[in-house]
């Protein structure tokens, strides 16, 4: 808890020094370096389950790694997006977080290190994530196949199903996704009414990262909410109710869920962004973990 608490510190303490700055759509490669070894500590905040085995390798050129906890259900896999406001993350961040969801649901589950901006901007990252999907379920047609993320992988997946539905490639099995951010123009009312509530995340911070991930790309070519599904696979959603990301899992569930009736949205009261990344042991976390083992057994069988 201690922890948690600091890391809460320090973050607003680094949004209120961001306020006094002059505010612009470029981020220095100092600025950067420091940020991504920051929220790669994150992955420090607690230890990682010890019985799950954690293999790298490469699948489709792309650098993943394979978390296989001592009971498995053989009948199905998940490919997993990370978040980092599309610059940030990959294993140091999430590893811990892994180990515990794999195990907590018996599920293999496949990390893909997907490209970050500004290095690897808009669609780099998409088509990453693609690639190692397109590969699995080449090599898996008996099994189901299940893909979630979490904040910006969020938006990677829903980027990636826009693509397959265009392709017409074989859709996932199921699709969960926690804390998304999806609306990349950042202009949803709980930026306004979550303003003082979210201690994480700030819209000018989160308009810096989305123009870094685009690029020279069109807004309207990049941000996963303008895009429209004549059907989608059945979904969970999870959301705190004092993130300023709150409508964008509310909006995307309004519109999933007159293509699919298995559209799940669930708010939960008194958690920060992504909290399992922070608190694995919290009744929230729990609940959540519980939830997604559900969501998968019901759409394994």
């Amino acid at each position: 808890m201690k922890k948690i608490i600091l890391l809460i510190l320090i973050i607003t303490v680094s949004c209120a020094v961001n306020k006094t700055k002059k505010m612009n759509n470029i981020i220095s490669t100092k600025e950067l370096k420091n940020t991504r070894a920051f929220f790669n500590g994150l992955g420090e905040i607690y230890k990682p389950d010890d019985e799950v085995q954690l293999v790298q390798n490469i699948i489709s050129g792309k650098v993943c790694y394979t978390f296989t906890p001592p009971r498995i259900n053989n009948n199905r896999l998940m490919l997993y997006a990370h978040g980092g406001s599309f610059a940030l993350g990959g294993i140091d961040s999430h590893k811990a977080m892994m180990t515990h969801l794999a195990k907590t649901t018996h599920t293999k589950i496949i990390f893909v290190e997907y490209g970050l901006a500004p290095e690897n901007p808009f669609p780099k990252g998409v088509n990453d994530f693609l690639d190692v999907y397109k590969a699995i379920i080449s090599k898996n047609d008996h099994k189901k196949i299940f893909i979630s993320g979490d904040s910006a992988g969020c938006g990677i997946i829903v980027s990636s199903m826009g693509k397959l539905q265009s392709d017409k490639i074989r859709m996932p099995n199921g699709v969960i996704l926690i804390s998304p951010w999806l609306n990349l123009y950042c202009n949803s009312k709980s930026y306004l009414s979550n303003k003082e509530n979210d201690p994480i995340l700030k819209k000018e911070e989160l308009v810096r990262y989305a123009n870094l991930y685009r690029a020279n790309s069109d807004l309207k070519n990049v941000s996963p909410s303008n895009l429209v599904f004549s059907s989608f696979p059945p979904n969970l959603v999870a959301v705190g109710k004092s993130e300023v990301l709150l409508d964008d899992s509310k909006d995307f569930n309004e519109k999933v869920k007159n293509v699919q009736s298995k559209s799940f949205l669930m708010e939960f009261e008194n958690v920060t962004h992504v909290w399992p990344l922070t608190d694995i042991n919290s009744k929230s976390t729990k609940s959540l973990f519980t939830e997604i083992s559900n969501f998968l057994d019901n759409e394994t069988y």
